[in-house]
This record gives C-alpha cells, structure tokens and sequence, in this order.
C-alpha cells in the first residue's frame, strides 16, 4: 500500500516520475518531455506568473489554448 500511494503522489508532483519509479524508464521519460513541451509551448509559467501579478487580461492574450488543452490529458494519463 505504501509503495501505491508514493507513486500517485510522485504521479501527482509531474508526470513521469511514478513510471520511473516503477522502472518503466522509456515511459517515464516521454511523459517528462511531453509535460515540459507542452509547457514551453503553452505558455503556462508565464501565465501563472502574469495572473499572480495581476495582469490576467495580458495572460489570457499570452494563453495558447490548443497546447494547454492538452496539459489536462497527459497529466491525468501520467498519474
């Protein structure tokens, strides 16, 4: 039970890491890749940091929507 729960919590830290610590390396190292591309394309730091400044209308601008829809299914698929 103990080793369960340490997975969904690495799972829910980034995906990838509760492939890597099941051993399914190839796996686990495409879902680190695919989270960090998807977030340099869809601009999530850089909206994270804008709307905690304040600047939402600017974030919303900065959002590209067709890379963040995708964020949603890889993490879920990744736990």
């Amino acid at each position: 039970m103990e080793k369960k729960l340490e997975a969904i919590l690495w799972g829910i830290t980034f995906p990838g890491f509760a492939q890597l610590l099941h051993r399914s390396y190839v796996k686990g190292i495409a879902f680190i890749v695919i989270e960090i591309l998807v977030n340099v394309q869809g601009n999530l730091n850089t909206l994270i940091v804008l709307s905690f400044q304040g600047y939402t209308q600017e974030a919303v601008q900065q959002a590209d929507y067709l890379w963040i829809m995708f964020y949603p299914c890889l993490y879920f698929f990744g736990i």
